[in-house]
């Protein structure tokens, strides 16, 4: 599948909003990208996701390399209007490990992208990404650079099991921008590890009123397992 395939199948679910990730384009050749933007004319993009795992990278040039990166995809935010870009504070669990030598690199990393983004006025995302990790200091990286055009992106099926209502109950305030994952569902319709009810929830009192991304993970037909995902949200917001 293509993205204009993709953009196509969305249409077709009358989802009303799309989400690019940054390793499903094929080029970044302006005229590709103002064409997916044309087919993108009756739909909101709500955000591009972009990898850049090198942010917390003990090397200085692969560091600077992703950091060009992301500001390249700030520009491709831009051109698709986007409202803003999702990233991640570099490889997560390498930083929870030994934030002592790589929260700096992190953080002066964030900092420089940010500063790009305000001049293109594209807001920074950043992703509880990957599953099962520790997301708290990615709350130290917005507290101590600030909310401007700076917030979080809470992924509802990437925090720990153990911590996860609490988890995205802190994410909520900052959320720019949530991802509502699923896996796998009852005769009910109900996700089996994630209460959607209580996820919701969470997102209404802190005046969450920005778009939900469906990210379907199970096993199974995925555009069956988004349907149902959308069903399931739609149940929960009211």
């Amino acid at each position: 599948m293509n993205l204009k395939q993709f953009v196509g199948i969305c249409k077709k679910l009358n989802i009303e909003g799309v989400e690019f990730w940054s390793e499903h384009f094929p080029t970044l050749d302006d005229r590709f990208v103002m064409e997916l933007a044309k087919e993108c004319s009756d739909l909101e993009v709500v955000a591009v996701a972009v990898e850049n795992r090198d942010f917390t990278s003990l090397s200085v040039v692969e560091r600077e390399a992703d950091v060009k990166r992301v500001k390249s995809w700030i520009d491709v935010a831009v051109k698709l209007d986007a409202n803003l870009v999702r990233i991640v504070p570099g490889n997560l669990k390498v930083l929870s490990a030994d934030p002592a030598r790589t929260y700096p690199l992190a953080k002066e990393a964030l900092r420089e992208c940010l500063r790009y983004a305000q001049t293109k006025d594209i807001p920074l995302a950043i992703e509880n990404c990957p599953r099962d990790t520790d997301p708290w200091i990615i709350l130290k990286l917005i507290e101590e650079l600030g909310t401007d055009h700076l917030g979080t992106c809470p992924d509802f099926g990437n925090f720990p099991a153990e911590i996860r209502y609490r988890g995205l109950k802190e994410f909520a305030p900052y959320a720019i921008h949530a991802h509502a994952k699923t896996f796998q569902f009852d005769e009910n319709g109900e996700e089996t590890s994630i209460d959607y009810s209580k996820a919701i929830q969470i997102l209404k009192e802190a005046k969450y009123n920005r778009y939900l991304s469906v990210e379907y993970e199970g096993a199974g037909d995925e555009l069956e397992g988004i349907q149902k995902t959308i069903v399931l949200i739609k149940r929960y917001l009211g």
